[in-house]
């Protein structure tokens, strides 16, 4: 901040600006609502079988090949603390570390009501 003269102590114009900066640092960080309940892995994936005629991922094309791998299995609607065995929509994600990059995929579980 600069005063009219263009150097010196700060002028605090924005009165505003200030007030809002210093309530937002003091904001309570609420907590995580989509996916709080959850719990992860490591591990690897085996290639059980060669799959290069079907797809060209290197991860696939030989049997016995191991890939580390990260599986996440969460709840999506209740807060902690509450039963897990609720019926209601369940995440899993999983993360392969191949060569080529990382691979993410990611599945929601939706429960029918009959």
């Amino acid at each position: 901040m600069r005063n009219r003269q263009g150097g010196g102590l700060g002028l605090l114009q924005d009165t505003q600006l200030i007030e809002t900066l210093a309530h937002s640092s003091r904001k309570r960080i609420p907590e995580r609502v989509v996916h709080a309940k959850a719990v992860g892995v490591y591990g690897e994936f085996e290639a059980t079988a060669d799959c290069s005629d079907l797809t060209s991922a290197s991860f696939l094309n030989k049997a016995g090949k191991m890939t580390p791998v990260l599986l996440r299995v969460s709840t999506v609607g209740p807060e902690s603390g509450s039963a897990d065995t609720s019926r209601d929509v369940h995440g899993w994600e999983m993360k392969l570390y191949t060569d080529e990059g990382n691979l993410d995929w990611v599945f929601n579980n939706t429960v029918s009501r009959s």
